[in-house]
């Protein structure tokens, strides 16, 4: 099991407690990059895959948050 899977399957097992490094680590795995930060609000982008916003809040992100990403990393790993 790679690097990558330890941490998608820790996030997934472990929304609630996910901090935005992790997040940002995950997300850069599958080739997403930050193309706009505003505030506590970062933008991540895949070439050909709609954006995906990340709302920092201090150290954690919002479980709510988390899931919008897992399911887009779902969409990019069907793609793939």
């Amino acid at each position: 099991m790679t690097s990558r899977q330890k941490l998608l399957e820790h996030i997934r097992q472990h929304p609630k407690g996910v901090t935005f490094e992790e997040l940002k680590s995950l997300l850069r795995s599958f080739g997403c990059e930050l193309v706009r930060s505003e505030g506590s609000h970062y933008i991540y982008r895949r070439a050909g895959a709609p954006a995906i916003t990340v709302a920092r809040h201090k150290s954690h992100v919002y479980s709510a948050a988390v899931r919008e990403v897992l399911r887009a990393i779902a969409d990019l790993q069907e793609e793939s």
